[in-house]
């Protein structure tokens, strides 16, 4: 999970039209959310992708669900209030149901950073504050049959990708060739292509990355062939902002505080 930039409510929500299609919700319980210009600028907002898990939308069955950061059926006034929308898949819709976020503290990706909330442990994602233990529990993100085997997979992959570049490295020892370092830095770049958030699931595949002492190596060594350019610091610096901690103190001090 990442902060998202949500783009400018569509001009076609305008007052009128969002008092209009609000009563008509009251009135039928009509779905007067799935309009395709608010569909198009949620998709846009996140980069196709669910707010909270980060799976792409629109392939492998996961399609756009409009979800109401606070429950429709609860505060029906929100039903198309744009800073009330957020897009998700059907799994984390359906998990977090009617679940009250006006009652209960909850991470909304579009006004918070789940960084400040939630820390990666291994493969588990864990709170640093109520709002993230609710979001995590109630959007049940430690998912043991879909997300888990899922982050496992990203970090086999993740891990491979930098092992390669590591032997392409070993190689380059033995042939000092621009043809080999042109490829280091170019594989490089397409690992941290995959950590930005444009990308699935880019918070976990950002964390291993930052956490990974085989990518700390391949940076040190671009650096000492001088081939450490701006557009890979650029990257980093998008991967660095994406990744979660993984610091377990910070895990620790919020669980044992809860007992105090």
């Amino acid at each position: 999970m990442i902060k998202i930039n949500k783009v400018p409510c569509p001009s076609e929500l305008t007052l009128q039209n969002k008092a209009a299609l609000t009563q008509e919700y009251k009135d039928n319980g009509t779905s007067v959310w799935r309009k395709k210009y608010i569909k198009e600028g949620l998709l846009l907002s996140s980069h196709h992708k669910c707010v909270y898990c980060e799976c792409l939308l629109n392939i492998e069955s996961n399609y756009l669900e409009v979800e109401h950061f606070h429950h429709k059926d609860k505060y029906p006034n929100e039903v198309v209030d744009w800073d009330n929308l957020l897009p998700s898949c059907k799994r984390c819709n359906a998990t977090k149901g009617q679940y009250d976020t006006y009652l209960n503290p909850f991470v909304n990706p579009a006004t918070m950073s789940p960084k400040s909330h939630i820390v990666l442990d291994t493969f588990l994602l864990r709170p640093i504050t109520l709002a993230g233990e609710n979001t995590i529990e109630e959007l049940n993100l430690n998912d043991l049959d879909k997300l888990l085997p899922t982050r496992y997979a990203l970090s086999q992959v993740t891990t491979k990708c930098l092992e390669n570049i590591y032997q392409l490295i070993l190689n380059y020892r033995d042939d000092q060739s621009n043809r080999k370092l042109i490829k280091i830095v170019s594989s490089t770049k397409s690992i941290l292509n995959e950590s930005v958030e444009t990308s699935a699931y880019s918070a976990i595949i950002s964390t291993f990355i930052t956490n990974s002492t085989t990518f700390m190596l391949i940076k040190a060594f671009l650096i000492s062939v001088g081939k450490w350019d701006n557009e890979l610091h650029t990257k980093l610096t998008d991967t660095e902002n994406n990744a979660l901690s993984t610091d377990s103190a910070l895990f620790q001090n919020y669980l044992l505080g809860n007992f105090q």
